[in-house]
């Protein structure tokens, strides 16, 4: 027999798993992302994560302060590999693609059209 545990700023996974709509699910992969880099990078406040949709595939793209850019690719970029790794778990269940690209020019600060 299994118990679960609540853990802090987990409250994503509830939301994941009563999402019924395609659309809903990819909007959660995308806070989730977020919460998780909000956790790594020493400028919370400043992370950024979009998604365009296609047919089949959902492009998320993250960006974080100029500063925390190292953290969010990790040595030899295990942090980015490790974030594209769940989101393509979580969204392959509801046969969705996932790609989750980080820009070549790392986010000054300036939270426009954040999500």
């Amino acid at each position: 027999m299994s118990s679960r545990v609540h853990l802090p700023g987990t409250e994503i996974s509830n939301t994941f798993i009563s999402s019924h709509s395609q659309e809903d699910i990819r909007k959660d992969i995308g806070s989730l992302l977020k919460t998780i880099l909000q956790r790594i990078v020493r400028n919370p406040n400043d992370v950024m994560v979009t998604y365009l949709i296609g047919d089949r595939t959902t492009v998320y793209s993250v960006a974080v302060h100029l500063d925390d850019y190292g953290y969010l690719l990790g040595r030899k970029g295990a942090t980015i590999n490790s974030l594209r790794s769940i989101a393509r778990a979580m969204l392959a269940r509801h046969e969705i693609r996932a790609v989750v690209d980080a820009p070549h020019t790392p986010f000054n600060g300036n939270q426009d059209d954040s999500y």
